[in-house]
């Protein structure tokens, strides 16, 4: 689970009236081996963070946080979350 903001410049405190949840599903274990079917991360992105930002899995970077002004360009900027 999450306790605060996956945006790691915010990091405002979770708050389930606000914002937006991701889902992604684990694709390796931390080990290199398959993950379980039932692996899934769970992220949220606050009220301010998420008007203007959203999550995305790239399969060679991960979870990056990308601007939603840019959301059809894959060249804007982004920034690393986690791995998936």
């Amino acid at each position: 689970m999450f306790s605060e903001c996956a945006n790691p410049v915010c990091r405002a405190q979770f708050d389930y009236h606000e914002g937006a949840f991701f889902r992604f599903h684990s694709s390796v274990q931390s080990d290199g081996r398959p993950a379980n079917t039932h692996s899934v991360r769970h992220l949220w992105l606050c009220g301010r963070c998420s008007k203007v930002y959203y999550l995305e899995h790239a399969q060679d970077r991960g979870i990056v946080l990308r601007s939603s002004a840019h959301a059809f360009d894959h060249a804007s900027q982004s920034m690393f979350i986690c791995v998936a």
